[in-house]
């Protein structure tokens, strides 16, 4: 018989929860754009996938943000690892799916 753990929004959430800062976002004076601080976003995509991203202060990206983000994203694909499901590294985020065991 095989069992899966199906993620959602809110379950990740809460699991990166425990161990990292979220982001929060504010609204800015540019109307259509949000600022936001340092830490994860989570983005439910469709059923049964959830993106994670790291989120920085910075407009533009800096010097040293790529590498904190990439350092960041590893961090969260460990912990997620860790608590059973399948994770996939994507150009800036990682997207979270359902792992099968027999």
């Amino acid at each position: 018989m095989t069992t899966t753990k199906t993620p959602t929004q809110r379950g990740i959430s809460t699991l990166l929860a425990r161990h990292f800062e979220r982001s929060k976002s504010t609204a800015s004076r540019i109307r259509g754009w949000r600022n936001h601080s340092d830490g994860y976003a989570v983005q439910g995509a469709y059923e049964g996938v959830v993106w994670v991203r790291h989120e920085v202060i910075s407009f533009r990206p800096l010097p040293g943000d790529e590498k904190r983000i990439a350092a960041m994203l590893a961090e969260y694909a460990t912990a997620i690892e860790a608590a059973g499901f399948a994770v996939e590294r994507q150009r800036d985020r990682l997207v979270v799916t359902a792992k099968t065991e027999a």
